[in-house]
């Protein structure tokens, strides 16, 4: 349930984004996984593994920005910076999986255990 808890302040656009961006990625690990002969697999699944990662920075950086506007004035510091974090932390629970698959793709190849 500590994973859900994490979207909470995503919002309703970057949050979903974040998640679709979650299986894509697991779905080219799977691919990479079955394409060994490909180079180019491998390294393609590491790059879409790290669109989570770069979707929760972008959604901290567009809150922060909404923040600074004064677009929510009620939020004080704490809870702005709470909430910011937890974006960029959805971002980092939703591509650990895959990141980690892809990364053992790329560095083990066929030699996987």
């Amino acid at each position: 349930m500590w994973f859900l808890w994490l979207f909470n302040t995503t919002g309703l656009v970057f949050g979903p984004a974040i998640l679709l961006a979650g299986v894509v990625s697991l779905g080219l690990c799977l691919w990479a996984s079955f394409r060994q002969g490909l180079h180019r697999a491998p390294r393609l699944a590491v790059t879409f593994s790290l669109l989570p990662i770069a979707l929760g920075i972008g959604a901290a950086v567009v809150g922060l920005g909404l923040w600074l506007a004064g677009v929510m004035p009620e939020v004080t510091g704490l809870d702005a910076a709470q909430a910011l974090a937890k974006a960029c932390l959805a971002g980092l629970a939703t591509s650990a999986a895959p990141l980690t698959w892809a990364l053992a793709l790329l560095f083990f190849g066929r030699d996987l255990p």
